[in-house]
């Protein structure tokens, strides 16, 4: 193995990992009174935050954005997950990616 592919493996390493800083997180949030006066009761999207956030804190930080954003809409309910299948379509492809470039740097 030369240096070259070396280098990109590291690349590719590097590259996953950088990947942790941004993971997918989908999350849902309710609010009956925005519903019962006419807007949309159900929030729901995906944000980016490290892979080690909690899904309380995603809900928080969420929460307080759409405060901000939206002034008074308060989340009553919220459930954040971790979009696992998101994230490790992202892993698949950096080293599929990685795999090839190693392959042509050959």
């Amino acid at each position: 193995m030369n240096p070259r592919q070396k280098m990109l493996m590291i690349g590719g390493l590097v590259a996953i990992a950088a990947t942790t800083l941004v993971a997918p997180y989908r999350w849902t949030g309710q609010n009956e009174l925005a519903r019962v006066a006419g807007y949309p009761g159900v929030q729901h999207e995906i944000v980016h935050r490290p892979i080690w956030t909690t899904p309380d804190a995603v809900c928080e930080t969420v929460g307080q954005d759409l405060l901000h954003e939206k002034r008074g809409y308060i989340l009553e309910r919220c459930e954040a997950t971790l979009d696992a299948g998101q994230l490790g379509l992202w892993w698949a492809g950096i080293t599929a990616l990685t795999i090839v470039a190693v392959l042509l740097a050959a």
